[in-house]
């Protein structure tokens, strides 16, 4: 039964981006691409695998009508984790930032810190102070939280609230 509903809850969820997309959503002017679903949280990513820098990916998540990507829970990073190891994925921005704190990341959305994260090992105990920004990257240890400047070029990963 399990499987059953997990089966229906991606179609259904899939439906949902493709009448996002058609219907324009709150004016999505960018193709998107379905990540994943955790609880009433769908992810999305640009369809475009270039890059953009941090402002521009807050620029594209608000312009399609939808929200930087917060990861807040194992279940949440699992299904973002899945989509980049079964895609072969690099690395995209999350909406977490420790500008006004170095070292205090908090989520640009609700400037909330971070309760739930898994920092990848280059990242923990270091104080970078051009490293601001955060993204989910693939490395040998896997899907990994990662700081990196604002100006890098990474995909945009953003979220929208699911009703079914």
């Amino acid at each position: 039964m399990k499987t059953l509903f997990g089966i229906f809850a991606t179609f259904a969820a899939l439906a949902a981006v493709s009448a996002y997309v058609i219907s324009g959503g709150s004016k999505t002017v960018d193709p998107v691409e379905f990540v994943g679903i955790s609880g009433s949280k769908i992810y999305l990513r640009a369809q475009s695998e270039s890059g953009v820098d941090f402002p521009q990916y807050v620029d594209f998540c608000q312009r399609n009508g939808l929200r930087t990507a917060s990861i807040l829970s194992a279940a949440e990073h699992e299904v973002v984790r899945a989509y980049i190891n079964a895609n072969n994925f690099r690395n995209m921005w999350i909406g977490a930032w420790d500008i006004n704190h170095e070292g205090n990341y908090t989520w640009i959305e609700t400037a909330r810190e971070l309760e739930y994260s898994d920092w990848g090992r280059d990242v923990v105990g270091k104080t970078r102070p051009s490293y601001n920004c955060a993204f989910i990257g693939s490395r040998s240890n896997g899907a990994k939280f990662y700081d990196s400047p604002c100006t890098s070029w990474f995909v945009p990963l953003c979220e929208a609230k699911l009703v079914v």
